[in-house]
């Protein structure tokens, strides 16, 4: 059985890559810790992980950009759980339905 994004399409492995790639620069023993799961839950955690450091990105940059373009970009970032277009998003979207996450 193969994940894919919500929208039918296989999700690729640059996909699956950029998630791993956010977590291994980003956050270092957490990607550690990911390495002694196997490969399936660890390419969902990853994902889950990639999909919330880009949400903990924006909120970083709230004060450069100002409060309200952080607010829009976020409800942008949320609209991507329904709607997957960004790799990670759709990664994230893959993990959320092979492991069964709901999106509330």
């Amino acid at each position: 059985m193969s994940a894919t994004a919500e929208r039918g399409d296989e999700v690729t492995a640059a996909e699956w890559d950029a998630c791993r790639e956010l977590a291994r620069v980003n956050g270092r023993t957490f990607y550690f810790a990911s390495r002694f799961l196997s490969p399936r839950p660890r390419r969902a955690i990853l994902a889950a992980y990639a999909y919330c450091r880009i949400a903990d990105d924006i909120v970083d940059r709230a004060a450069a950009t100002g409060a309200g373009a952080a607010r829009a970009e976020l409800a942008a970032w949320e609209a991507e759980l329904e709607r997957p277009e960004h790799p990670v998003a759709r990664a994230f979207a893959a993990a959320r339905k092979e492991f069964g996450i709901p999106l509330r």
